[in-house]
């Protein structure tokens, strides 16, 4: 008698995608990782965007009891004093004239992700504490140094990290959004599985795994099992199966493979072109009509709803098309302000809130861009160079967020 195979009976997993899916998809374990991760990107907001408010000029300058502009400071030979009591770094250290100048100043793919996250988040930590005790403009620019190249970090890690726990159509999510949180979040913090595995930390691997599922609520898979996927895996990406040594990657793959060097430049180009506008309209934003701090609020509204349209569109229309549309957004809204300066009036009261109005459009779909760029980059290179690639790729953000601020 031929018994026949029972439907319900799950089928045995391939591969890692498999893995996570029947372990819960999308379960507890996820939101829990990505809840400890990505919340921590709200301090970095502040981190990265104070100089908006504490680097403001002030429109005029008290000099020997006399009322001068900015620009008559430079030949005052008394005392120099702003006339808004509002402290900013201007004001306390007098950066004007001369000194004017002085504001606008591989570890996780081998390491793991963990212990490098929590490592950038230490030097985020001493950033930020460096930047409240300076006591001059060399050490505030310093401290902004500091702060600016662990965010570049961040920013990388934080989307592999929480990928790589996720399934592909919830990848978009890792996306989307540190001090106190530093001391909380290594206790229960997991190493990524995809990690441990490719570096042939199979049991580790398994122990998150079956901890995942526990949460989740579902039934572990078993250890032979996740050590014939990490075989799989590991003779799918080297050339010779029989070679079980873990292999160390340099960025010196990127310049030698001539697919990884296309697919980076490619990627180069798009980070930087939604970095100018990301960062340019954020930096741009004390020069927009309306109250500063009201602005501020409306441009964190447009980051709050740019990228979960961009999770919609990641799975409707796939990374590379949702990526066109939203820098395709983000590029006509911007060729529409000077043509809007051009039909309306100088005096036309309603000129500053569609010039505001339109920025915020460009800063949407910015957004939505980072959001869907961030998620093909990590999606386009390998678990053993995924960091490198993506920070490799991101490289250009910097340089954008080092330009615009200067073109704002």
């Amino acid at each position: 008698m031929i018994k026949e195979k029972n439907k319900n009976t799950p089928q045995k997993p391939e591969n890692m995608d498999q893995v996570l899916e029947i372990l819960g998809g999308f379960g507890k374990f996820q939101y829990l990782i990505l809840v400890l991760i990505l919340s921590m990107e709200i301090p970095c907001a502040f981190l990265m965007f104070v100089p908006i408010f504490i680097g403001v000029s002030p429109p005029e300058w008290l000099c020997d009891n006399d009322t001068v502009s900015i620009a008559e400071t430079c030949s005052c030979q008394g005392t120099v004093s702003a006339i808004d009591p509002e402290a900013t770094v201007v004001t306390e250290w007098n950066l004007i004239c001369g000194s004017s100048w002085v504001p606008d100043a591989v570890v996780s793919d081998w390491y793991g992700r963990k212990y490098s996250f929590l490592g950038i988040s230490a030097q985020m930590a001493f950033g930020s504490v460096l930047t409240a005790a300076a006591p001059n403009p060399y050490v505030y620019a310093l401290a902004r140094f500091i702060c600016g190249s662990s965010f570049s970090g961040f920013l990388g890690l934080t989307a592999v990290y929480t990928m790589e726990f996720l399934t592909p159509n919830f990848r978009p999510v890792a996306s989307a959004p540190r001090l106190g949180n530093l001391y909380s979040v290594p206790g229960f913090l997991p190493e990524s599985p995809r990690w441990l595995l490719r570096n042939n930390k199979i049991e580790e691997a398994h122990k998150i795994l079956v901890r995942m599922a526990k949460t989740n609520g579902k039934e572990p898979i078993d250890l032979e099992t996740i050590r014939e996927i990490a075989e799989k895996e590991r003779a799918a990406s080297s050339k010779d199966p029989e070679d079980t040594s873990v292999k160390r990657f340099s960025y010196l793959e990127f310049y030698q493979n001539s697919t990884l060097r296309k697919t980076t430049l490619c990627l180069q180009g798009i980070w930087f072109s939604w970095s100018m506008v990301y960062y340019g309209i954020g930096y741009y934003i004390k020069n927009l009509a309306g109250n500063p701090y009201m602005n501020m609020v409306y441009m964190g509204l447009t980051d709050a709803t740019g990228y979960p349209t961009s999770f919609f569109f990641n799975n409707w229309l796939g990374r590379r098309r949702s990526l066109v549309v939203f820098m395709t957004l983000a590029a006509v809204a911007l060729v529409a302000v000077p043509v809007i300066q051009l039909i309306l009036d100088v005096n036309n009261p309603g000129l500053g809130l569609a010039i505001a109005g339109l920025c915020f459009l460009a800063k949407y779909g910015s957004a939505g861009a980072r959001c869907a760029g961030r998620t093909l980059t990590g999606e386009s290179y390998p678990t053993a160079i995924r960091t490198m690639g993506l920070a490799f790729s991101g490289s250009t953000s910097p340089l954008a967020a080092i330009v615009a601020p200067q073109m704002a």
